[in-house]
């Protein structure tokens, strides 16, 4: 199975793909029926969102450093 992030990075649009690697006993609901928000971890997901907000402070305070960009091309 190819990761959730992959169709939307193919369609152009901006991903981090963030993988918590220790979700459940050896990664085991990680893309099955049981990978449900109740297999969540409050930490991961606090250290997921301070990493992405740091990232767009700094994406933002160094904007004009930074090279423009172009979507990616769609390949079928």
């Amino acid at each position: 199975m190819e990761d959730d992030h992959v169709l939307f990075a193919v369609a152009g649009v901006p991903v981090a793909d963030l993988i918590d690697f220790d979700y459940g006993y050896d990664n085991a609901f990680w893309h099955t029926p049981e990978d449900t928000l109740d297999k969540l971890s409050p930490r991961s997901l606090q250290i997921t969102g301070d990493v992405i907000l740091e990232t767009i402070r700094l994406l933002n305070a160094n904007a004009d450093h930074l090279p423009a960009t172009t979507p990616l091309k769609r390949t079928p």
